[in-house]
């Protein structure tokens, strides 16, 4: 591994950052993992400008979002001034669509603030990177020195030339040409014939659609590296330059003469550089394809979302194709949570913030309760869709983290569903011990024997065409593998090709004791459509989700009020002690949902408060909680279970 600011002088990190706390966290976790360095902050664009030429610093982290001065910025400036200097991109909110911008505007590498633990291996990579290359650009720049050298000594020495007659196929070469194959220059003759089968397989295509360029005039100097076959049987490389020097009366090329310069060395630099790169860049080469991929995976759902909702607001469109376009939306939208998911969750799991929330769970109902939510996506005359429930149900209730628990049932059930065409797909259970064994049956494609343990890596497919034909992100099976693990089970496949799959996963069984309830009748939530008239606060910047929550509280007579920041929320709670209840969102301008929340529990401590956020990890659940709010509301907003919580809220307030 590189050592950082070894036997040289210290490692220079500029920090563009507002907050000195922030900065600090910065400077702790990059020394845990450089020891050896030295740092300098500045949060204006004047002192960013003058620290570039003054500090000179080997890299910089800078975070996306400041009073003054913001990252995008202190990118674009440093990329002017040396684009060789790494920059790291430091930001509070997890979203793609900054990541992408920031990687797509040339950061180096992009930290969510609370993945600090990340941040010094990030630095160290980034600087590791730069040295790479800066070293390939030092070796290239070499190199094309070095071939101007030999090309210009070259044609004053008149050496390695071959003059072929392109109609006869005859070829005049010069000794050196005969050297550098391997051959003794006496006797040696040279045809197009056995140059022919000299040339290397791979190059063939090649070399004919170079030399038909230059012969057709789209380009004006015939130039190609190919590979020919020594006297020894190795290949060397060569870069063959020539210009046809004759034509015949019908236009036709008669004679080239060219020039060969043997590359092999050079070649062999590249190649010893580009497995250098590799060994650098072999987990981002594997992010980049999945990037590929998810970007389409991500686009094909929106392309649905945007298309059809334009549609939906043409004047021709019946009220048959309304619905139709709207249940296209409505599939389409929970494809994109569902990716979004899978991406929000591999980040925590790599974090290390993954934690069991472990309650108690009837896994016979849940079992139930996945077979009907899939079984209308099944063909049931072609594929036999069953599954096992052996514990009686006083014995299928346990201690499980819920929500862990049915994300790995609905990949591998998903997985055999998208990679079965016919035959069965079953699923269950069996008590093994002190463990539940899960399985998951299909006849699906397979998958081959030394593929299966891949196939739990993230980022990674059975075959790199499945995310092409089947498409996927890739990462449900290592989501599946974390949350298995940190349950303190173990994940595990058997499959062959075209037999089938058979995945198994195993948890402790942590029975609950229960009491056996009779005529225990659920209440209807769509009974209660109508309650008192109750004073609501909605706490929400965006006006489109505003207008959603103002939609879906239609007819159940509140009396709605809007703050578009955390600061209006405080205010009209002291102006008006008459507010029943507040929807709260988490990120606003001015002050966040969780200041404001802290701000009105000293005036109205009583009153319910319901966070309403994007922000979806148990952290954030927490954090909320802790704030003063009451419950929590992750966005997608689900009309069923806003109205619940509403009502569950306001039925214990008087009327």
């Amino acid at each position: 591994m590189m050592e950082i600011g070894k036997n040289k002088q210290d490692c220079r990190i500029l920090i563009v950052e507002d907050l000195p706390y922030d900065a600090e966290l910065n400077e702790r976790e990059i020394k845990n993992v450089i020891k050896e360095c030295v740092f300098t902050r500045v949060d204006t664009e004047d002192a960013f400008l003058s620290a570039l030429s003054d500090f000179k610093p080997d890299i910089i982290i800078t975070d996306f979002k400041m009073p003054v001065f913001d990252g995008l910025s202190a990118l674009k400036l440093s990329l002017n001034y040396d684009p060789h200097i790494p920059v790291i991109m430091v930001t509070g909110p997890q979203n793609e669509d900054i990541a992408v911008e920031c990687m797509n505007a040339g950061a180096t590498d992009y930290i969510i603030k609370g993945h600090y633990k990340r941040l010094g291996e990030a630095v160290r990579s980034a600087l590791v990177q730069k040295e790479v290359k800066l070293e390939k650009e030092r070796t290239e720049k070499n190199l094309h020195e070095s071939e101007e050298r030999l090309r210009l000594a070259l044609s004053a020495a008149n050496q390695s030339i071959i003059d072929w007659n392109m109609q006869t196929g005859e070829m005049i070469t010069s000794p050196e040409y005969a050297t550098m194959l391997g051959y003794v220059p006496e006797g040696f003759v040279e045809t197009y014939e056995k140059w022919q089968k000299r040339l290397h397989p791979e190059d063939k295509e090649k070399v004919s659609h170079y030399l038909q360029d230059y012969i057709d005039g789209r380009v004006s100097f015939y130039q190609v590296e190919l590979r020919l076959l020594n006297n020894s049987g190795q290949w060397k490389w060569f870069l063959l330059s020539g210009k046809i020097a004759e034509w015949v009366d019908d236009g036709k090329p008669l004679r080239m003469l060219g020039t060969y310069i043997d590359i092999t060395q050079q070649k062999m630099v590249e190649e010893e550089l580009k497995n250098a790169w590799i060994k650098v860049e072999e987990s981002d080469s594997l992010k980049t394809a999945f990037l590929h991929n998810i970007s389409h995976e991500i686009r094909t759902p929106m392309n649905a979302i945007v298309g059809f909702s334009n549609l939906l607001d043409q004047d021709d469109t019946d009220s048959e194709k309304m619905k139709h376009y709207t249940e296209i939306i409505r599939l389409s939208s929970n494809q994109l949570l569902s990716i979004i998911t899978d991406l929000i969750n591999i980040s925590t799991i790599e974090a290390g913030q993954e934690r069991l929330v472990e309650t108690e769970l009837d896994i016979n109902k849940l079992i139930q309760s996945l077979y009907h939510q899939y079984e209308y996506k099944i063909d049931r005359e072609i594929i036999n869709f069953s599954f096992t429930v052996p514990l009686p149900d006083e014995k299928a209730v346990i201690y499980a983290d819920e929500i862990k628990l049915t994300q790995i049932f609905s990949n591998l059930i998903t997985n055999a569903i998208k990679f079965t065409k016919s035959g069965k797909i079953q699923f269950g259970y069996n008590l093994d011990g002190t463990f539940l064994q899960f399985y998951f049956v299909d006849t699906g494609i397979g998958v081959p024997a030394e593929l299966h343990s891949e196939i739990f890596e993230r980022f990674r497919q059975a075959d790199h065409n499945i995310s092409r034909v089947y498409g996927g992100t890739g990462l449900g099976l290592a989501i599946s593998k974390s949350y298995v693990e940190l349950m303190g089970g173990k994940i595990w496949l058997e499959s062959e090709p075209s037999k089938g799959s058979s995945f198994f996963f195993t948890i402790p069984y942590k029975p609950v004791a229960v009491v056996k309830k009779f005529n225990a009748e659920p209440s209807g939530l769509h009974e209660k459509k109508v309650i008192a008239p109750k004073r609501l606060l909605i706490a929400e910047d965006d006006n489109y989700n505003y207008e959603l929550i103002e939609e879906m509280l239609l007819g159940l007579n509140f009396f709605i009020y809007r703050a578009h920041n955390g600061l209006e929320a405080v205010e009209i709670c002291k102006q008006d002690p008459y507010i029943d209840i507040i929807l709260m969102d988490i990120k606003m301008p001015v002050l966040n949902g969780y200041e404001a929340t802290r701000q009105i529990r000293a005036i109205r401590p009583r009153i319910p408060i319901i966070a309403l956020t994007a922000y979806v990890q148990q952290a954030d659940r927490e954090k909320a909680l802790a704030s003063g709010c009451d419950e929590f509301i992750s966005k997608p907003v689900v009309y069923d279970q806003l109205v619940s919580i509403l009502i569950k809220f306001l039925e214990k307030q008087p009327v």
